[in-house]
């Protein structure tokens, strides 16, 4: 599907590039302002994020991914509301493990990506890397301020995405 916005013509993978974007502001803007009020329920929302990522995959066969996303997820919904703490460190390990593997099946991308693909290869791995940092280092203290910074930096990766394709979809 194609449609005029920006004066350009826009496909279904650009507007996602857009909705991503626009909806990590928006929960950028919400870590911020509940801030540790939301770790249960946002933990939970991860939880069922990676629980529904690995059934898509379990459709697909791919056994081991899907199992994996199935395995965190379960887990994280269980300890968000048992040990948020834990909860926490577990899914800022997560985080950081799945930024690597994203480094590692990227990588050879890398070069022949245009400039858009390219910024993207290297902030979503930055990104998830520092907020899992900041799950883990948070421990037991500062859920307050983490959130704040997690907060500052999904509305930051947010506006980037946003740009990117804005910009791309201007040239």
């Amino acid at each position: 599907m194609k449609s005029e916005a920006f004066g350009t013509v826009l496909t279904d993978g650009q507007y996602r590039q857009y909705f991503i974007g626009g909806a990590l502001i928006a929960a950028g803007v919400l870590f911020a302002a509940f801030r540790a009020q939301l770790v249960s329920v946002a933990i939970t929302l991860v939880g069922i994020g990676l629980i529904l990522w690995g059934m898509l995959l379990v459709a697909r066969k791919n056994y081991a991914s899907a199992g994996v996303r199935l395995a965190v997820g379960a887990t994280s919904i269980i300890l968000a509301w048992v040990a948020v703490r834990v909860a926490l460190i577990l899914l800022g390990v997560a985080l950081i493990a799945y930024a690597i593997y994203s480094v590692i099946v990227t990588i050879s991308l890398f070069k022949s990506s245009n400039t858009t693909d390219k910024a993207r290869i290297v902030t979503v791995p930055v990104m998830l890397a520092l907020v899992g940092s900041l799950f883990v280092a948070s421990g037991a203290h500062m859920l307050d301020g983490l959130f704040v910074g997690i907060g500052v930096l999904t509305i930051i990766f947010g506006a980037t995405l946003f740009l990117l394709r804005l910009f791309a979809s201007t040239k």
